[in-house]
């Protein structure tokens, strides 16, 4: 979006209107959002209008993004920024989209008075629409960037909130985070600089009245939230980004600096983000979204779906029902072979993940990856954050029972383990991880319409692959385990202290008392029957 910040209101609103409305054309409220519209939040009932928007099936409080329009504080509202909004509200958070008067019309400190009564609203009434006043972020882009930087400003500062007759909730609010995208933030100099004819008209052209007001930097103190601060090569504000970020570094203050694009990149330019449709806008929008996810931890991330440090699928991506080999390219070759309209939802750490239909069934395919620290953060994240119902590893093990032969299947009944991975629940006793018995029966019964011999029963889920005890495997034969893997026992807690549903279906692939074992090969591609019957669950 290129601006002429010399171009009076009126000219200035007709050329960003039409740049945006080319920028939206087409687009339309995703199929996974809830929006409530033109909620009122102040005592003006045409500008005082806000939107929220969260992802469907959100259940209880959900960490919040607080988004201040852009458009140099006479031009936008809340139906220009749905779009950018509701993407935003894709990755997991409930999203505030408002209205707030503009210049010429309203002049300073209308604006920024509005800002303050959405804040007061959320406040009051944030609880009804999933907003968690605990934990919310600011994100503004432009002007916007000026009025949440200001807004912030006074929420961490006493002295600068003198300066203002507006009462400022500070007290019943905890604002986390801050994106500041492509804005000005020391504005007095901007002022002061006479090259901005639209903050002119926001001031009514009494600048030396409000220089004091206006003076945001000085009062962003060591209380200033962690942001985030973007621009790009050909953002016409680029200069501003980099000192806002040295001031933040130098009162320690968590932040980041982005700047997006390159100079052969002139269609990234300013307010590059808004345009949903573009690759730098998703990469952008998806830092930012990682940088607040940051700063959550504990119960409040448990709140926050998606995407995670380690899955970039947004909501809605995965099934119900994940079928979790340990090897990505063992999901990828389920995938390509059983799967019909398949789209790959994460490629993060090459641990790949695929969702398509089996026989008309949505069902994902996804990595796990070796032991039960790699099964233990993907199996949780699934549960908590993307509402997965049913895990099913399907694996190679090791065969400890005599009657076992390299190919056959064994169904985990339960899960012995070497691993201290249950000490983390702090329970008065030893733990037995075990199958979801609905899953288990219905593989027996699968296996027997598919006319496959299955084996029922223990299996052990160790820590170690190369273990110092060579004996150990003899004390464990004993006690009538089948065989040995390393992931099924931190499956199954993840699944119990989560109320969902595991299953552990295996593949012999060498036996410890035989000579026999399979090729690398073969266990990435030749599991067809164990992979047939968890398809068919």
């Amino acid at each position: 979006m290129q601006v002429n910040s010399l171009e009076s209101p009126r000219e200035f609103r007709k050329s960003a209107g039409q740049s945006d409305a080319v920028r939206d054309a087409g687009l339309e409220t995703p199929d996974n959002i809830i929006r409530y519209d033109n909620i009122c939040y102040g005592k003006d009932p045409v500008w005082n209008l806000l939107d929220v928007y969260h992802l469907k099936g959100v259940r209880g409080l959900c960490p919040t993004i607080v988004s201040v329009h852009g458009g140099g504080w006479v031009y936008g509202d809340k139906e220009l920024y749905q779009y950018y909004c509701m993407n935003l509200a894709q990755r997991g958070f409930t999203v505030v989209n408002f209205t707030y008067r503009l210049a010429p019309e309203h002049v300073f400190p209308a604006a920024l008075e509005d800002v303050n009564s959405v804040f007061t609203w959320i406040a009051d009434h944030g609880e009804e629409y999933q907003i968690d006043r605990d934990c919310l972020f600011v994100v503004g882009d432009s002007a916007g960037a000026q009025l949440a930087s200001q807004y912030l400003a006074l929420m961490t500062d006493a002295d600068y909130r003198k300066l203002f007759a507006f009462t400022v909730p500070f007290d019943r609010l905890h604002v986390r985070g801050a994106g500041l995208n492509c804005g000005v933030y020391d504005t007095k100099q901007h002022i002061l600089e006479g090259t901005d004819g639209l903050i002119l008209h926001y001031l009514n052209f009494e600048k030396e009245k409000y220089l004091a007001q206006m003076d945001t930097i000085s009062h962003v103190t060591e209380h200033f939230p962690p942001s985030f601060i973007t621009t790009s090569y050909h953002d016409f504000l680029y200069r501003h980004a980099e000192p806002m970020y040295r001031l933040l570094q130098d009162l320690h203050v968590k932040c980041a600096y982005k700047v997006y694009g390159g100079e052969d990149r002139p269609e990234i330019d300013h307010v590059f983000h808004l345009n949903i449709r573009l690759e730098e806008a998703t990469l952008c929008n998806d830092e930012e979204c990682a940088f607040f996810r940051s700063l959550i931890g504990g119960e409040t991330m448990s709140r926050l779906p998606v995407p995670t440090p380690h899955n970039g699928a947004k909501a809605g991506e995965i099934a119900k029902t994940v079928l979790m080999p340990g090897d990505p390219l063992r999901a990828k070759y389920i995938a390509d072979t059983y799967l019909e309209d398949v789209v790959c939802f994460n490629t993060v750490r090459n641990m790949l993940g695929y969702t398509g239909t089996y026989q008309g069934k949505r069902i994902s395919v996804m990595g796990g990856g070796m032991g039960m620290p790699s099964i233990g953060i993907y199996s949780y994240e699934l549960y908590h954050f993307y509402d997965v119902d049913s895990i099913i590893r399907i694996g190679s093990a090791g065969g400890y029972a005599d009657d076992l032969d390299v190919m056959d299947i064994v169904i985990g009944m339960g899960a012995c383990t070497n691993s201290s991975y249950a000490r983390q629940y702090n329970l008065p006793g030893t733990f037995a991880p075990i199958a979801d018995y609905e899953l288990m029966q219905r593989a027996v019964e699968v296996a027997r319409e598919q006319g496959k011999k299955v084996r029922v029963g223990n299996i052990l889920s160790s820590d170690v692959f190369y273990g110092d005890d060579s004996t150990a495997k003899d004390r464990w034969k004993r006690m009538g385990v089948l065989a040995v893997e390393m992931e099924a026992a931190a499956l199954y807690m993840n699944a119990a202290r989560a109320g969902k549903k595991a299953l552990c279906i295996l593949t012999i692939s060498d036996h410890l008392y035989k000579t026999e074992e399979l090729t690398a090969e073969q266990r990435q591609n030749g599991f067809g029957s164990m992979m047939e019957i968890a398809l068919a669950l």
